[in-house]
């Protein structure tokens, strides 16, 4: 090969945490079914004195392998909603950091509907955010409705407000639609009016057809039209420094892994104590995926690591994956999202036959075309 595939580091330095199940919003293709559990599912919360013990044991990791560590702020609801612990948790990683000498960022996943205080906080403290946004008001007020609208209107003008600080404020953001059949064909005048908000890049992905989204696979956006769409949306980006990528596709990626669900190196928190291999499982309830990454709990005594289930985690790669194997993506999709995968066939090795995996294909041969014209 002419290109040197990275070996990953096979503990690990990224910790996603689970912060919060509650939403306020109501996104009608949540892919894990945020704000739907009748049983008390919506109070949970991360606690700081957990938090924290990940936060040393990623720390730790990250000392050893001499490998930067990331502590990403997700969770099945809105991160922001747990806020005293999210701002505690990013002062004590800041004062690890300065303590220890250790090389580490934070990251942070947002529907973008909090204050102007929040927003300005988030920008000036949080070293990459991801912000979540569909569209114009229709689209946006559609496909992510508030979870109360009655009482606070629609979520377009709240995420519109705080792109918009994030913009003045200078903040390191990307901002993430989420495509269907109602919005596909506005992607490239949404695209023109993103820009203007200044993000580093546009990440485009199509429905994932997990939790709610299953029921709303005749909403999926066609995919000629995507992938002819997220072309002519690259041109319009390019012209302002400004990169559209989907992850699975993006050639200037080469890794051995989609994800942290390949390898073993998956390290997500979830609010009630599991471990899990991907940031949209929680626990062992979780389904298939449930069964399959989940992997230990945080307990009062310490970590309870099932060694058998990362050595099962550890043999997930790319390059013994069935159709993934003698792919010519295989170095830049490494597998694609292997929940997607679990939602429709039940070997973690089979090949890919979602629509994921043709998109991918068909973008990063479009991509190699114009790189070769050129």
């Amino acid at each position: 090969d002419r290109f040197s595939i990275p070996q990953n580091t096979l503990v690990p330095t990224v910790l996603e945490l689970d912060m919060s199940h509650a939403c306020n919003l109501n996104c009608i293709y949540c892919s894990v079914n945020s704000n739907d559990s009748k049983d008390g599912d919506r109070m949970m919360r991360m606690d700081f004195l957990s938090a924290k013990s990940a936060i040393d044991r990623v720390i730790e990791a990250s000392l050893q392998t001499n490998d930067p560590f990331s502590v990403v702020f997700i969770g099945k609801g809105e991160p922001t909603l747990n806020w005293d612990v999210l701002t505690q948790c990013v002062e004590y990683i800041r004062t690890q950091k300065s303590v220890l000498r250790v090389e580490g960022k934070t990251i942070i996943v947002t529907n973008g509907i909090l204050s102007s205080e929040k927003a300005v906080w988030l920008a000036r403290n949080i070293n990459h955010i991801a912000l979540s946004w569909d569209g114009d008001i229709l689209v946006q007020n559609t496909q992510r409705p508030l979870f109360q609208p009655e009482k606070d209107g629609g979520s377009y003008s709240f995420v519109e407000r705080t792109a918009s600080i994030f913009r003045d404020e200078g903040a390191f953001f990307e901002i993430r639609p989420t495509w269907t059949k109602l919005n596909v064909g506005e992607m490239v005048d949404f695209t023109k009016k993103l820009v203007a908000y200044k993000p580093f890049c546009l990440n485009y992905q199509p429905l994932l057809l997990a939790g709610r989204g299953v029921d709303l696979e005749t909403s999926r956006s066609d995919a000629e039209v995507f992938i002819d769409n997220f072309m002519k949306s690259k041109d319009v980006a390019k012209e302002y420094g400004i990169s559209v990528v989907m992850p699975s596709a993006d050639i200037t990626r080469i890794n051995r892994k989609f994800c942290h669900a390949y390898e073993g190196t998956g390290f997500h928190l979830s609010a009630n104590g599991f471990l899990t291999a991907c940031e949209c499982v929680f626990g062992e309830d979780d389904g298939l995926a449930g069964k399959l990454l989940t992997y230990g709990k945080m307990t009062e005594s310490g970590v309870e690591i099932d060694e058998d289930k990362i050595s099962f985690l550890k043999s997930l790669r790319v390059d013994v994956t069935a159709g993934c194997k003698d792919c010519f993506v295989r170095w830049h999709c490494a597998g694609g999202c292997l929940n997607t995968h679990l939602q429709a066939c039940s070997d973690p090795f089979d090949e890919r036959k979602n629509t994921e995996c043709f998109l991918t294909k068909r973008i990063v041969w479009e991509t190699l075309k114009r790189k070769e014209a050129s």
